[in-house]
C-alpha cells in the first residue's frame, strides 16, 4: 500500500464522534485563545474541527493532507472568522506561501503526526515544520503550539 493510499484509508475511517465539542479540553482551548488568535491566521494540520476562538481572525487559512477533513471544516470555538476562509490540501513540511504572510500560525495536535522511523528523522521533520511556520510569520507575529502527546 502506498503512502497516499494509507493516508486516504486513515482519513476515510476518521471517527469524528470522538472529537466532539463537549469535551472539556476543547472548551479550555476556546477559553485560553479568546482574543489571542487574531489577524491573518494559518492553521497547520487543521483537520475538520477548529476549537480555538476565531472571533478576532481577519483571514483564516487551513492546511491539511486530507480533502475529506477540509471539506468538513467546522468552527466550534465560537464565531467563525468574519473574513475569508480558505482551505489548502497540502503538506505542512512545504508551505507554499510567501514569506511573512501571516500574523498568527496555529499548530494544534499536529507535531505527533510528524513521527518517522526514528528520533533523528522525526526531529528533522518537526524542525522543518517549525522552520516553515517561522518563515511565513510576519515580524512580531505569534505561533501557538498545543500537543496532546
Amino acid at each position: 500500500m502506498s503512502d497516499k493510499q494509507a493516508r486516504e484509508r486513515f482519513f476515510s475511517e476518521w471517527e469524528d464522534q470522538y472529537f466532539t465539542e463537549d469535551q472539556s479540553i476543547y472548551k479550555l482551548f476556546t477559553d485560553i485563545t479568546t482574543g489571542f488568535v487574531r489577524g491573518d491566521v494559518l492553521d497547520l494540520g487543521c483537520g475538520s474541527r477548529i476549537y480555538y476562538d476565531t472571533s478576532a481572525v481577519d483571514k483564516w487559512v487551513g492546511v491539511d493532507l486530507s480533502p475529506i477533513l477540509l471539506d468538513g471544516i467546522q468552527f466550534l470555538g465560537g464565531k467563525a472568522p468574519t473574513g475569508a476562509i480558505e482551505t489548502v490540501q497540502g503538506n505542512c513540511e512545504i508551505l507554499e506561501f510567501d514569506d511573512e504572510s501571516f500574523d498568527f500560525v496555529c499548530c494544534i495536535f499536529l507535531l505527533h503526526h510528524m513521527g518517522r522511523n526514528n528520533k533523528a528523522q522525526s526531529r528533522a521533520v518537526v524542525q522543518k515544520v517549525i522552520g516553515q511556520s517561522m518563515r511565513v510569520l510576519k515580524p512580531g507575529g505569534s505561533m501557538i503550539v498545543m500537543e496532546s502527546w
